[in-house]
């Protein structure tokens, strides 16, 4: 019976970390850009219940509960919603936005909300420097960001687009290992990969949409469905754990 207190406990403390996940992607499911996360549960590992009488036999064993094995960011592709705003940039593809932190590392991010600060540079909300800066004239009067990544814009006076840069978009081998450090932004790990940057279309890095934003990629009723099952999982564990204790009770109130 204590192993099956054991157990439950395992399968209790996994799905009351199913719930707070998926409580988090729920929280964010109108967050600009934002990628969910999936749980992989593994078991634990068996511990031998009886000797066998032969070597070579195949010994009963029991397995001791479960854990969270792995959290995992999905990066499929959410949803291009139209803005109408020049300086809303989403990427149709597998590509990042580069984004130059105050410590001097860089970030990497899907959410192209941007901003023109005093200075006249492109920075992400933040107030963060996109690729290797960007400047824009005050007196553009048209700004055109092709999905090539060039930058172009018609000054006032001009006929014609300037080229004032371009944007440039980041890949990694393995999406999954980038590390979140919030604002959705993410740092590349040895999981990762080293950063690999190249113009927008190449390499799968996907093309630059001007007046789009991407979506979450959350799925309500996906999400609402695995709450539930959580929640039954969490449910059934809760109740071996009540029949052990109660069998525990019945056991200590044997008389000789």
């Amino acid at each position: 019976m204590v192993d099956a207190l054991t157990i439950s406990s395992t399968g209790m403390n996994a799905q009351q970390t199913m719930i707070d996940i998926i409580a988090n992607n729920l929280a964010n499911i109108n967050t600009t850009s934002f990628k969910k996360t999936r749980v992989n549960f593994q078991d634990l590992i068996y511990a031998a219940v009886q000797q066998g009488p032969d070597a070579t036999q195949t010994l009963p064993i029991l397995g001791l509960g479960t854990s969270i094995g792995q959290t995992q960011k999905m990066f499929a592709q959410g949803d291009l919603k139209a803005t109408d705003r020049i300086l809303d940039l989403a990427i149709s593809g597998d590509g990042f936005f580069e984004i130059q932190l105050p410590n001097g590392n860089k970030a990497y991010t899907r959410s192209g909300s941007f901003q023109v600060n005093d200075q006249g540079y492109l920075t992400n909300n933040d107030g963060y420097l996109v690729g290797n800066g960007i400047q824009i004239p005050s007196d553009v009067e048209d700004l055109v960001f092709e999905e090539t990544g060039l930058v172009k814009a018609r000054l006032a006076g001009d006929k014609d687009l300037s080229v004032l840069g371009e944007i440039s978009l980041t890949r990694f081998s393995n999406n999954s290992g980038l590390l979140p450090i919030g604002d959705n932004q993410y740092q590349a790990t040895r999981a990762s990969g080293d950063a690999m940057v190249y113009q927008p279309s190449q390499n799968n890095t996907g093309l630059v949409a001007q007046g789009y934003l991407e979506t979450s990629n959350v799925a309500l009723v996906e999400e609402m469905t695995n709450l539930m099952m959580a929640q039954r999982a969490y449910q059934i564990n809760s109740k071996v754990a009540q029949v052990s204790d109660e069998i525990m009770s019945l056991i200590n109130q044997i008389k000789r």
